[in-house]
C-alpha cells in the first residue's frame, strides 16, 4: 500500500512539474502583452491587441490559413476514411507494401524533400498559391493520420459489416452507416492535428509563398518582429490572436482527443 501511495505522489509531483513547466512561458508571455515593460509596471490596458488587431497584414494572413484548413483538413480526413476501410477491411495484393511504404513515409523528415517539392510545385505552376500548402499538406498528414485509423478500424468488429451485407448494404453504406460513427473519436483526433498541422505550418508557406498577400498566420511573427523590435508588448499580443482558433479548437474537441488517440495509436 505504502509503495502505491509513493507510486502516485511521484506520478503526481512529476504531472504537476511537467504542468508547472509547460504553463509558465504561455502565463509569463500573456502578461508580457499586457504590459509595456518587462518589469510588468506599466499596464497597457490591452493597447498592444488593438493595435495588432487594426494591423493591414493581419486579416490576409488569417484569410488565408483559414482557406488552407478549411480545403486541407477535409481532403485529409477524406482520403484517410477511404484508405484506412481499404486497407483494414479488404485484403489484396500489395497491401502489405503499401503498409511498409506508409510506414516508411512517416521516417522522411519533411525538410529532406523541400527542394524536390519546390521543383514540382514550380513546375505545376503554383508557387504563391494556397493549393501548394493544400497539397504538402494533405501529402504529409495523411501516413500517421491513416495509420492511426486503419489501427482502429481494425478493432471494428467484422461481424457488424457481415451483419450489414445481410440486410443488403453495399460497402459505402457499411462506411458510412456503420464504421465511421463508431469510429468518431479516432476520427476527431485526425481533424484536430489536420487542423493543427495546416495552421501551425511554417514551412511549406515560407517555401512557397514570395508574395507578402499570400503570407499565412505562421509568416505574420517574422512581420511583427521588424515593426516591434520595441515594443514586446505588440509582439506577444499578436502571437496570442495567432494562438486563439487553435484553443478553441483544441477545447472543442478535447473529450475525443485521450479516447481517440489511445484506440487509434495503440493496436489491441
Amino acid at each position: 500500500m505504502k509503495k502505491v501511495v509513493s507510486a502516485r505522489i511521484i506520478g503526481t509531483l512529476f504531472l504537476a512539474g511537467c504542468c508547472i513547466i509547460g504553463i509558465t512561458p504561455i502565463a509569463l508571455g500573456i502578461l508580457r502583452s499586457l504590459f509595456l515593460d518587462s518589469a510588468f509596471t506599466e499596464f497597457n490596458y490591452f493597447s498592444s491587441y488593438r493595435e495588432v488587431v487594426h494591423t493591414e497584414q493581419i486579416l490576409p494572413a488569417f484569410i488565408n490559413s483559414i482557406l488552407i484548413v478549411i480545403l486541407s483538413v477535409p481532403m485529409n480526413v477524406g482520403v484517410v476514411v477511404l484508405a484506412s476501410y481499404g486497407l483494414s477491411k479488404y485484403h489484396f495484393k500489395g497491401q502489405g507494401f503499401i503498409y511498409l511504404m506508409l510506414l516508411s513515409a512517416l521516417m522522411i523528415p519533411p525538410a529532406t524533400v523541400m527542394y524536390p517539392c519546390f521543383m514540382i510545385i514550380r513546375d505545376l505552376g503554383l508557387i504563391n498559391s494556397i493549393f501548394a500548402v493544400i497539397l504538402t499538406e494533405v501529402a504529409y498528414g495523411i501516413p500517421f493520420n491513416l495509420l492511426m485509423a486503419k489501427n482502429y478500424f481494425d478493432d471494428i468488429p467484422n461481424e457488424l459489416m457481415e451483419a450489414a451485407r445481410i440486410d443488403g448494404a453495399g460497402s459505402f453504406r457499411i462506411l458510412h452507416s456503420i464504421l465511421v460513427p463508431v469510429a468518431k473519436p479516432v476520427l476527431f483526433v485526425i481533424v484536430l492535428w489536420s487542423f493543427l498541422g495546416a495552421w501551425n505550418d511554417y514551412m511549406w508557406p515560407m517555401l512557397f509563398f514570395s508574395d507578402s498577400s499570400k503570407k499565412t498566420v505562421t509568416l505574420l511573427p517574422q512581420y511583427f518582429m521588424s515593426a516591434y523590435s520595441q515594443r514586446y508588448d505588440n509582439l506577444f499580443a499578436a502571437l496570442f490572436i495567432i494562438m486563439i482558433p487553435t484553443i478553441i479548437i483544441y477545447i472543442s474537441l478535447q473529450k475525443y482527443f485521450e479516447q481517440g488517440v489511445v484506440s487509434g495509436a495503440i493496436k489491441q
